[in-house]
């Protein structure tokens, strides 16, 4: 037990640090984080267990995993947010757990790199952010982790224990992000021979497809009963038109082939720039284990290239292999590392801290639209100066405590981050708005959005009532206040228009831009 808390303490602190300071500063983030989680309030508030709920709608764009385990945590601990938002960290520090004990089935005879696995990967920026974000991709990165050490482990054993395993992080996976984690492992699978050598090819693709099927069965568990219970629209969008869609015409992020190469360098911060990393690589190819990290990584990165929706937290999931790719390269050059190692990942810091500053007098000099607060800016921009500054100066002399301090110094990024932000996250916060959608709603009165609405309102106002959504385009709308001349409209403007005749009811400032609450026989005016 010692043995693991010297492993798993540092990595645990760490990341729970940085999940703590991003729910302490930030409210929950729209459109997502307000979806996902008003999504569930109104799964718990309706009790239905097995269809998802959007303003009162069937909700197919994600499984239910996610959902569920906040309304457990509600049905535990009563109705709250910030408990909640702890559940992807929780997925985030057993992917800790799982990239130790993959890299000691990789490498046997390697210590080092499964205690350095864990310590890097609650230090990888991008992977530690999104720890405190109410979104999926964190959770599916455990699942994906999972099911690729359960690869390993089935590729050695080849027993029925190992490919249970395996379909149990499939369907883990697909419940949480229905079949993408297929995109993910699929080129573990098919290039086995390339990182495993020889191996009895028909009993290990037999055992893939069992592990597939069980996975499927675990995620038919709640299709059927969903598909049935959420009538045809819903049924057809879960079980293809969702996956479909995405794939060859992404409604949403619709970026290039090329697009994902260059963010692997964000993606990969700050290990792809510690120096031993990035120029011993090509030094180890030949090694097995690394030889499966690489075909996880350049498999899942191509497949997603080929996908025309694309956003960079797709990816999360291949931090964990990264992580490992990095641990290993560590573990096997670390005689060769020395105070200079993490010089490029300093320069980075000052660099930024120096992009910030002039950030900060171009505010203050030029143009402030958002009126910031130019104060936390200016102390953001120093503290990441110095953070870099420290890094390269006083660098540990010992590996561990080397590793350690890019750590720490990823920890004081972020709150830096957050701190210097305040001003922007107020802009964020919904929650009044909602309140006042609730308030007007207990008045009996009708609330209408004109154009798409994300739930955004609906957790954080408690509503119980869904809102009238009308259709962006004047005769909709004319038709509309024709059938419900009293309702109230909820519409974002511009900060500076100008009003003619009347007066909004309510005015709320939104990430530079207002919400304004206007009476439906006033709307046309601005519409």
């Amino acid at each position: 037990m010692s043995k693991y808390i010297k492993i798993f303490w540092f990595p645990f602190v760490l990341l729970l640090g940085i999940t703590t300071v991003g729910i302490c500063f930030r409210p929950l983030l729209p459109v997502d984080e307000t979806r996902y989680i008003s999504v569930a309030w109104e799964m718990f508030t309706n009790h239905s267990f097995f269809v998802p709920l959007l303003n009162g709608e069937p909700y197919h764009h994600k499984p239910p995993l996610l959902f569920w385990l906040i309304d457990l945590n509600w049905s535990i601990f009563g109705v709250n947010q910030n408990i909640v938002r702890f559940i992807p960290s929780l997925f985030a520090l057993m992917s800790l757990i799982t990239v130790h004990f993959t890299a000691k089935e990789l490498w046997r005879d390697d210590e080092k790199s499964a205690f350095y696995a864990p310590l890097i990967l609650a230090s990888m920026a991008l992977f530690a952010f999104f720890s405190s974000m109410l979104t999926f991709d964190v959770m599916l990165s455990f699942w994906v982790t999972l099911c690729a050490y359960a690869l390993v482990l089935a590729s050695k054993r080849g027993d029925l224990k190992s490919w249970l395993f395996v379909g149990f992080a499939i369907g883990g996976g697909a419940l949480t992000k229905g079949p993408v984690i297929l995109v993910h492992i699929i080129s573990i699978v098919v290039f086995a021979k390339y990182w495993r050598g020889g191996f009895n090819k028909k009993r290990w693709y037999l055992g893939f497809l069992g592990a597939f099927l069980i996975g499927l069965f675990i995620a038919l568990l709640w299709a059927i009963p969903a598909a049935i219970e959420g009538g045809e629209a819903y049924r057809e969008a879960i079980f293809w038109g969702q996956s479909a869609n995405r794939v060859v015409s992404s409604f949403a992020h619709r970026h290039p082939f090329w697009w994902y190469l260059p963010m692997l360098l964000f993606l990969f911060l700050p290990w792809l720039l510690f120096d031993v990393v990035f120029k011993r690589f090509g030094h180890i190819k030949k090694d097995r284990g690394v030889r499966f990290l690489i075909v996880w990584i350049t498999g899942a990165v191509f497949l997603f290239s080929l996908i025309s929706g694309k956003q960079i937290q797709y990816l999360l999931p291949e931090i964990p292999a990264f992580s490992l790719l990095a641990a290993r390269i560590i573990s096997l050059e670390f005689k060769k590392i020395d105070l200079n190692s993490s010089r490029y990942i300093s320069y980075v810091y000052m660099f930024l801290g120096v992009v910030f500053l002039a950030g900060v007098f171009y505010l203050k000099y030029f143009q402030n639209r958002y009126e910031l607060s130019l104060e936390p800016l200016f102390f953001m921009a120093l503290f990441i100066f110095g953070i870099g500054f420290y890094l390269k100066k006083f660098t540990p002399k010992f590996i561990d405590r080397q590793l350690k301090a890019i750590g720490v110094s990823i920890f004081l990024f972020v709150f830096a981050l957050h701190a210097g932000m305040v001003d922007i996250w107020k802009m964020q916060d919904l929650t009044p708005i909602a309140h006042k959608i609730k308030e007007l709603q207990n008045s009996n009165k009708e609330i209408a959005i004109c154009g798409k609405y994300h739930g955004q309102y609906h957790f954080l106002g408690r509503l119980k009532k869904p809102l009238l959504v009308v259709k962006n385009d004047t005769k909709t709308v004319k038709d509309f206040i024709k059938k419900h001349p009293v309702s109230i409209f909820v519409y974002q403007i511009k900060k500076d228009i100008c009003f003619w005749g009347f007066k909004p009811l309510y005015r709320f400032p939104y990430r530079g831009k207002q919400i304004v609450f206007v009476k439906a026989k006033d709307f046309l005016n601005i519409y």
